[in-house]
């Protein structure tokens, strides 16, 4: 998992005093994606807490859930179809033609992958 310093804010931020909710997708060392959300009285502490779970799941060898930002859809949105590549850690798009259905994703060096 990346380095996630910049959870810790190095100064006083008005908006971080309201209560929080922080929320990581991850691959357990089986493979299960699980998601995890915290809440806190305040930004800072939920942040603080963040940091906590990030190191925790680095020991236990969890790895992130990554984007691919191809799609460029928001990460808000909730896309129905998708499926996590398995060798990658990342959401798979659907994909149907011809009567047929399949997931896949194009890896960095723009190779495509259907997760096995």
């Amino acid at each position: 998992m990346s380095e996630n310093s910049h959870l810790i804010p190095e100064q006083y931020v008005p908006d971080l005093d309201t209560s929080a909710v922080w929320t990581v997708k991850y691959v357990d060392p089986s493979g299960f994606v699980c998601q995890l959300s915290l809440e806190a009285a305040s930004g800072t502490e939920v942040m603080r807490k963040g940091q906590l779970v990030i190191e925790r799941l680095k020991e236990t060898q969890c790895s992130p859930v990554v984007r691919n930002n191809s799609n460029a859809q928001s990460q808000d949105e909730d896309v129905k179809g998708e499926s996590i590549c398995r060798r990658h850690h990342c959401e798979m798009r659907l994909y149907q033609k011809n009567n047929r259905s399949w997931y896949a994703h194009k890896t960095q060096d723009g190779h495509w992958c259907n997760g096995r």
